[in-house]
């Protein structure tokens, strides 16, 4: 009998190694199964997978981590955590004396965040405390369940809001101004918008919610979320309960806050509490509730609040840090003649407040105990590569081309930016201190011509290549069957002009989406940072500061990750924002580098009192300069960075233009008449900048597209955790 012939495998490009396009293959490769159905290649361009999460270790300077910025994963990046935890258990144990041996010691909790206050020309701190959210059923990072309901959101919300305010009432010796208890108190044990324990109610309230569906005739539990039905419910439940807070919100402004502006405590807990009830109740009145957060996208998240009735005080974000520290961590500005402009869709801008401080699992933040590069990208490197997935590196994407009838990518044109020798096999990782990292340039003796390539300043991430660089065209059928544009979108318009003039909905996404760019500032010091006089502690992460580098963290914890010989620094601290665009790489840098200079000379010392000299100014010498230079020419020794290039931009959420995104495999639908317009049969999207969830810049939201694109390819991972944009409407995901 004949033996039968294997099928063979379909090719899958993966353009692009930042979290979408590592995700992608990740989860494509994620069974033996499907490493039986998919081979899988990523093209990658310079030496190293990250994209804008990309870090480096510099080994001429104690191989300290420099990374694109600040880089916090937040409490309720369920999919991000389950796909690193995945990641980690598949590489195993690693040797002994590994630092970062599994996924319990990739990362290390916090719950503190830091608010800064511009009030009365002066820069005042907040902390904030954020509960540990311990739960008997996900207990652990990467165990996701059904997202908290708006109601939940709202009791939670509440009992802080009661406790707080019953301190704030005694300290200023005011009378009980009727916080509304009740029925609010009663309404705190009510997990989901519809299937209600009316046990939970007091007798009277409980009547009044029976009476209330017994007149709309319909069982709560059975109602259609998109049935006026469910309209009408909804306007019973805000009747009983946010409008008593609204009562409240505006009797406390009149009557306390207005005239008492001058006191912090109360000036942080009113513009926090305005900004939540304000939010629930146009949640409730925009119809969020039946039409998810798209449907208030076209409005900018502080024109939707004025509309439902948020004090002018409140939203002026120099003085509501709560507000201001959400617009800082989406980097949601636009610039208008040199100045940053708040600029942030409603839908979204809702939805990431809700998710951060209502839906986080274990902690709010989580600090990674080393560089992005090394906690994630290379141990999914190292997984990626043994299941057999090959990365070509030094791989520039320079045109998408369509086949002869225009519904699929019939090729890829590439820019090879250096050659390996030949018969060596380039290895990216070096190790420091046992544990896998990406270095901060590539392994010059590995390329042909390394050490002129090298002399010659070649750039690879920022399109540099050798002088004799070949280009190479990928054919569909030989190289590739699909492939999975991972490449970030205001790097797009260059390489998919074809793909955008015969498919509108592609090109309007392009076009509508708008980036920023972005600064980082790492400062290694002389002395501890505690001993500076920090208000916030060695754990937090404080937002809402000066503009435009308006966001700062103590990373001391990842000095003994770097090794430094003699004279060790004592902390390490960053500190991130937007920049205005500029013309070059070199003047963008120079830019940042006035912008940080002035940061530190001006307001390091509201930062840190305690590095300010008798005279007023900062104390220089905190900066460890091993050089011996004074004053901001240490600067010279820290990492400053601007993030220039159309791959390391940010991708704004503006108002009117996430109904432009595309999920990842919306191409694909289109081209199978799932969704009107034409498509493109073999290709998928990868990247924040696509339809979820989130639909905001970060790692959750690139993990999800990439999880979506690979689910479309193959059919796993099978459950994307809290992918649904109208998730206040549904009871579970």
């Amino acid at each position: 009998m004949a033996g039968t012939t294997a099928k063979p495998k379909e090719k899958v490009a993966i353009l692009g190694g930042g979290v979408g396009g590592t995700v992608t293959a990740f989860w494509l490769t994620s069974t033996p199964e499907l490493r039986e159905r998919f081979d899988v290649t990523v093209y990658q361009l310079g030496w190293r997978l990250g994209g804008k999460g990309a870090s480096g270790r510099n080994l001429a300077q104690g191989a300290r981590i420099e990374e694109h910025g600040l880089h916090i994963w937040f409490g309720f990046y369920d999919n991000a955590f389950l796909t690193m935890r995945q990641c980690y258990e598949e590489l195993g144990a690693r040797p002994a004396g590994c630092p970062i041996p599994d996924f319990a010691r990739a990362f290390t909790e916090t719950s503190v965040i830091g608010l800064y206050e511009h009030y009365d020309q002066k820069w005042i701190p907040h902390r904030i405390d954020m509960p540990p959210r311990p739960s008997p059923v996900h207990p652990t990072l990467g165990q996701s369940g059904p997202l908290p309901s708006l109601w939940l959101l709202i009791a939670r919300a509440i009992d802080w809001f009661l406790d707080t305010w019953e301190e704030l009432r005694k300290e200023l010796g005011l009378p009980d101004h009727e916080f509304p208890k009740t029925p609010v108190q009663r309404f705190l044990h009510w997990s989901s918008q519809f299937a209600v324990d009316l046990d939970f109610f007091d007798a009277g309230l409980r009547q009044r919610l029976l009476d209330a569906v017994q007149t709309l005739g319909a069982d709560i539990g059975e109602v259609d979320r998109k049935s006026e039905t469910a309209a009408q419910i909804v306007r019973v439940l805000g009747d009983l309960v946010l409008d008593p807070l609204v009562a409240f919100k505006d009797h406390l402004w009149k009557n306390v806050v207005a005239s008492r502006q001058s006191h912090a405590e109360l000036r942080l807990f009113f513009t926090t509490f305005d900004t939540f009830v304000t939010a629930a109740i146009g949640i409730l009145r925009d119809g969020v509730l039946t039409q998810g957060f798209l449907a208030i996208d076209g409005q900018e998240l502080r024109d939707f609040l004025r509309r439902h009735g948020a004090q002018p005080f409140t939203l002026d974000l120099d003085h509501s840090p709560f507000l201001r520290g959400w617009y800082d961590a989406a980097f949601a500005y636009r610039f208008e003649n040199g100045a940053p402009v708040p600029a942030l869709a409603a839908g979204t801008g809702v939805h990431g407040i809700l998710r951060l401080v209502g839906s986080y699992r274990g902690h709010v933040a989580y600090k990674m105990q080393a560089g992005m590069g090394d906690t994630v990208f290379a141990p999914f490197y190292e997984v990626l590569r043994n299941r057999g997935v090959r990365f070509e590196f030094f791989r520039q994407v320079t045109d998408l081309k369509l086949d002869e009838d225009r519904t699929s990518v019939g090729s890829i044109v590439l820019k090879r930016q250096a050659e390996v020798i030949q018969d060596r096999a380039y290895q990216p990782l070096v190790d420091v201190h046992g544990l896998p990292c990406w270095p901060s340039e590539p392994d010059w003796s590995l390329l042909e011509n390394g050490d002129h390539l090298r002399e010659l300043g070649v750039d690879f991430e920022h399109g540099g290549s050798a002088p004799d660089a070949r280009i190479q065209e990928l054919q569909l059928g030989r190289d590739f069957d699909r492939v999975v544009l991972a490449i970030p979108a205001p790097a797009l318009g260059p390489i998919t002009g074809e793909i955008r003039r015969q498919v509108p909905r592609f090109d309007k996404m392009v076009t509508s989406s708008h980036s920023v760019m972005t600064q980082a500032l790492q400062v290694w010091t002389t002395r501890e940072l505690p001993s500076l006089g920090c208000e916030f502690g060695r754990d937090a992460i404080a937002t809402s500061f000066v503009e435009p580098v308006d966001t700062y963290c103590d990373m001391s914890h990842l000095l003994v990750r770097e090794r430094w010989d003699t004279d060790p620094p004592r902390g390490v601290a960053y500190f991130c924002g937007v920049m205005d665009d500029e013309v070059t790489q070199a003047d963008a840098d120079a830019a940042a580098r006035r912008t940080v200079t002035d940061l530190l000379r001006e307001h390091a010392t509201d930062l840190w009192p305690a590095a300010k000299l008798a005279d007023g100014s900062f104390d220089w010498s905190v900066l460890r300069d091993p050089s011996g230079a004074t004053g901001p020419a240490r600067l010279a020794a820290q990492y400053v960075r601007a993030n220039f290039e159309p791959t390391e931009r940010y991708v704004l959420s503006l108002p009117g233009t996430t109904s432009s995104r595309l999920p990842p495999d919306g191409l694909v639908r289109a081209a199978e008449g799932k969704l009107a317009g034409p498509g493109i049969r073999n290709l998928y999207l990868a990247g924040d900048w696509t339809l979820t969830g989130i639909n905001g810049g970060c790692v959750e939201a690139a993990t999800m597209s990439g999880m979506r694109a690979a689910q479309a390819i193959g059919g796993e991972p099978r459950v994307i955790a809290c992918e649904n944009n109208e998730w206040l409407q549904r009871i579970e995901q």
